[in-house]
């Protein structure tokens, strides 16, 4: 977990006590799982930091990318690792944080989902904008998602069927997860969505 003054904190899970704290002010929250040995997290600095599993000393620390404060970072297996900041893109090599590529982005961006084949990427934005889908690759727009206007967060399903989305106007969203069309909508939640996941196909976690 990730607190506003820049430490974090690892938890056991089985036994709810933390095992380790960060508190050099540098880490702005915990972007993903790299492996067993190391997490991702992003700095206050706008860019990204690898951290030891077990201790959270720092072992890698990537450049600042540009747009702004940094909200979200994705890791593909075998793959790089993704970062998105309010105004920007990045993929980055996983071994050396080095920028593979950087791709400015219009809007405020805000939310960042890597799809189950590492092959695209969807970005969900503040204003509410239409949700993106681009090729992980290269950064390069492969679509925009019509329907998807006011979506705050996003996941695919992890066989890639579903793409969630949930947003401001308190609604989930399942779109098709390879042609993006909207199939099916949910109602009833009493605040904005601000992140969801995928348990199993057919299921979301908001």
């Amino acid at each position: 977990g990730g607190a506003t003054d820049g430490s974090i904190a690892l938890w056991d899970v089985a036994t709810g006590k933390r095992v380790a704290e960060r508190i050099s002010g540098d880490s702005a929250f915990i972007g993903a799982w790299i492996d067993e040995t190391t997490i991702a997290a992003g700095s206050t600095q706008h860019g990204i930091l690898f951290l030891d599993a077990q201790s959270l000393e720092l072992r890698l620390s990537s450049e600042p990318l540009p747009g702004g404060r940094m909200v979200a970072i994705e890791h593909a297996k075998n793959g790089p690792t993704f970062a998105l900041t309010n105004g920007e893109l990045g993929a980055f090599d996983t071994q050396t944080l080095k920028v593979l590529w950087r791709l400015p982005l219009e809007g405020s961006a805000v939310g960042l989902a890597l799809s189950p084949d590492g092959n695209r990427l969807a970005i969900t934005y503040r204003s509410h904008l239409p949700m993106t889908i681009h090729d992980a690759s290269s950064g390069a727009l492969l679509q925009v998602v019509a329907g998807s206007n006011g979506a705050w967060c996003a996941r695919w399903s992890p066989k890639g069927a579903i793409l969630w989305t949930g947003g401001f106007d308190q609604r989930v969203l399942a779109f098709n997860g390879s042609t993006y069309e909207l199939e099916r909508t949910f109602g009833g939640s009493t605040g904005q969505i601000w992140s969801i996941d995928s348990a199993e196909e057919g299921f979301a976690l908001c």
